[in-house]
């Protein structure tokens, strides 16, 4: 028993290599740096007095408890600095430079524009906003950044090994999302019958491409409902054990880049997949961009 809960520890606090965290960063940097340009472009119907969600109606939905909202009745043109500085601190999380305090400042300032207008959210903002937290604790900038690139010109060493708790309360995060999902999905009479999956592309405002209309027939529409459910599941918890863990990562990506395909959920698709490098070690992160680059090398190098 000792011996078990001394691998645990060092299972869940234990140090490793920085890598995995370090492409989580790159990724969901990008994933920020999307979505809210994507927001952007309708800053005064979002974020504005003038626009479809006043503070007051913001508040109301929030409703009476206390909430970390600074924006909540700040004027307009202060609520546009702000998210000029949050697209400004996505941008240096990206790169990694400052990348703690940057990650820092946007996981604040996302929870507040999230809360600003909460009427805008889907489930794919909500884990947008968690992961970001998470991240902010987490040692992103070791590898893969401008602040790596500084440490190695001033003569300092390169950090090889982080600790790796963030990343695994990061892979637990993105578990409790599957396992409650399958959980809150098999209460519903439609999921227990198989036939689930033909509502949603009943509802004209989701659909983005077209597919076969044999998709939206039995048994496709049963092996659909049920095949998702199966997958789900196993993205909470077969995914731990690394034999399975491949064919489960596969085919979570062909999951959501069907749903990514057929409907309209602006960046859910990439926010989750994201979040999958964190199901790898460090050191399997670096191997496989390794084998990536020398593989490109290869490839492109001039014959003698």
């Amino acid at each position: 028993m000792k011996k078990f809960f001394a691998e645990l520890n060092e299972t869940l606090f234990g140090w490793g290599s920085p890598h995995a965290m370090a492409v989580f960063r790159i990724l969901f940097g990008l994933v920020h740096l999307a979505n809210w340009a994507i927001i952007g472009q309708h800053f005064d119907y979002w974020y504005t007095e003038k626009g479809l969600v006043p503070s007051d109606i913001a508040m109301r939905f929030n409703g009476d408890a206390w909430r970390f909202n600074p924006l909540a009745s700040t004027p307009d043109n202060l609520n546009l600095f702000w998210y000029g500085w949050m697209v400004l601190c996505a941008l240096l999380v990206t790169v990694g430079l400052f990348t703690r305090v940057a990650a820092v400042f946007l996981a604040l300032l996302t929870v507040a524009f999230h809360l600003r207008n909460p009427i805008l959210l889907h489930g794919g903002d909500t884990l947008l906003r968690n992961m970001t937290i998470l991240l902010a604790l987490a040692p992103a900038g070791a590898a893969y950044s401008v602040d790596a690139w500084l440490r190695r010109k001033n003569g300092q060493p390169a950090i090889t090994e982080v600790s790796v708790w963030p990343q695994r309360m990061m892979q637990f995060q993105l578990a409790v999302v599957y396992v409650t999902t399958v959980i809150q999905k098999s209460a519903g009479e439609k999921w227990r019958d198989g036939t689930a999956t033909w509502f949603p592309p009943q509802l004209d405002e989701f659909n983005r491409f077209p597919v076969p209309a044999i998709f939206d027939q039995q048994p496709f529409v049963m092996i659909s409902t049920y095949g998702t459910l199966v997958l789900e599941l196993a993205l909470g918890t077969l995914v731990f054990w690394r034999p399975a863990r491949r064919y489960v990562v596969l085919g979570g990506l062909f999951l959501h880049a069907a749903i990514e395909y057929r409907f309209n959920i602006p960046l859910f698709a990439f926010t989750i997949c994201a979040c999958y490098v964190n199901y790898y070690n460090g050191d399997e992160v670096s191997r496989f961009l390794t084998q990536v680059r020398d593989r490109i090398l290869v490839k492109h190098e001039k014959p003698a």
